[in-house]
């Protein structure tokens, strides 16, 4: 199930895909299964959704090893609770932060080797099952993941 949310408009509106075109993966991806989440070229924002394009047993290793190497750091909200937990992974030359709000994660520059293993594996994964003919020099350099507690 998921929520719809609204945003105030753009007050600075960027390109339009018309005046700038925009090479957009989900887009390009052969399956059908694919769901936008998020279309909004004002701010050219764009989320895209596939559901079961990752086998069960692989996201429960995945999402195992994530919890236990993974650098996550806690984000907490105005009153000093914690929202979530937040880790950020770059590839490929990028060395760029995460700004969310007023947080600002910065890429680990020599992350664990279990950490980068489990992400390069889960990259591989994603990319090879959405878009396989993408060349590795192409993929994503940035990666955010984020963890919520109940």
């Amino acid at each position: 199930r998921s929520a719809t949310h609204t945003w105030h408009p753009a007050t600075e509106l960027e390109p339009s895909l018309e005046e700038e075109p925009l090479v957009l993966l989900g887009a390009a991806s052969p399956s059908s299964s694919r769901k936008v989440i998020v279309w909004d070229e004002s701010r050219r924002c764009f989320a895209s959704h596939w559901p079961g394009i990752l086998a069960p047993d692989f996201c429960r290793s995945v999402f195992d090893e994530l919890l236990l190497h993974a650098p996550w750091e806690e984000l907490l909200s105005k009153k000093g609770h914690v929202t979530r937990e937040t880790c950020w992974y770059v590839r490929g030359g990028c060395c760029c932060d995460y700004t969310y709000g007023s947080a600002r994660i910065s890429d680990k520059r020599k992350p664990s080797g279990n950490f980068r293993r489990v992400m390069e594996k889960l990259i591989e994964e994603v990319i090879s099952s959405v878009w396989p003919w993408l060349p590795n020099d192409s993929w994503h350099h940035s990666h955010n993941l984020n963890i919520y507690y109940n």
